[in-house]
């Protein structure tokens, strides 16, 4: 009988994920602890990791639906400050930034306004230096689902679900290791495709210098031209609040 039970609550449990979309994984394969270590080694490492303390972010920014171009500065502070800024010639700026506790947004035409609910923990996760090195301590459970092909990759894909709020899946590359690409939400509330290319090393750690966003309304390319660690407080600080 208990047998029975065990069987009934993991078929029932594998209905759920499926209904839902998931599919996890049936073949004995890496667990997520291991995929998550070969993750850490492909961007450099938890040592060199533990020697960040901040990440000045800048390049060319494109909107590709609307055709507009102009700059991005994005700049992470540990633990967990994260500010942006894109700045559009002849139209203007739009702003977001978190101070770990806090978050706001500025739109183009719309005065300062602050983040809150489950847009705001979103904002708080995305605003942790490295946030992919802290995947198990920001998402109580993950789940290894069933791998799928991107582009000419295979891709490993772990359902990360938060303390509250909407579950994210991320996509990293089976033979590197590298994370590929975020299914999340944005800080408007609309579902957020984050795909990530072009990685190369800086001060002994891996970053990607292309960056495209997708959402129902808008499609944006993130070329980084300079990606530079450990900057002094006062110069890395500039995209703050």
């Amino acid at each position: 009988m208990r047998q029975i039970i065990c069987w009934f609550l993991l078929f029932s449990g594998a209905e759920i994920l499926r209904a839902q979309g998931f599919s996890p994984v049936q073949d004995a394969g890496p667990t997520v602890p291991q995929i998550l270590e070969k993750v850490t080694a492909a961007l450099g490492g938890r040592e060199k990791a533990g020697t960040l303390t901040s990440l000045h972010m800048s390049g060319s920014l494109e909107l590709v639906n609307v055709a507009l171009q102009g700059t991005v500065e994005i700049v992470y502070q540990a633990p967990d400050r994260r500010s942006l800024r894109w700045t559009l010639p002849g139209l203007g700026v739009i702003r977001n930034a978190c101070d770990g506790r806090q978050g706001w947004s500025e739109a183009l035409l719309g005065g300062r306004m602050p983040v809150t609910g489950e847009r705001l923990q979103g904002m708080q996760r995305r605003a942790r230096l490295l946030q992919v090195f802290q995947l198990s301590q920001l998402y109580p459970r993950l789940t290894l689902l069933e791998s799928e092909r991107l582009a000419d990759r295979d891709c490993w894909i772990i359902l990360a679900e938060p303390p509250a709020g909407r579950a994210e899946r991320w996509y990293f590359e089976t033979s590197s290791g590298l994370p590929r690409r975020v299914d999340c939400y944005a800080e408007d509330g609309l579902p957020l495709e984050i795909e990530m290319e072009d990685y190369r090393e800086v001060g002994g750690m891996r970053f990607p210098f292309l960056v495209r966003q997708f959402t129902p309304v808008y499609h944006i390319v993130m070329r980084f031209h300079t990606i530079r660690p450990n900057l002094p407080a006062d110069t890395s600080s500039s995209a703050g609040p």
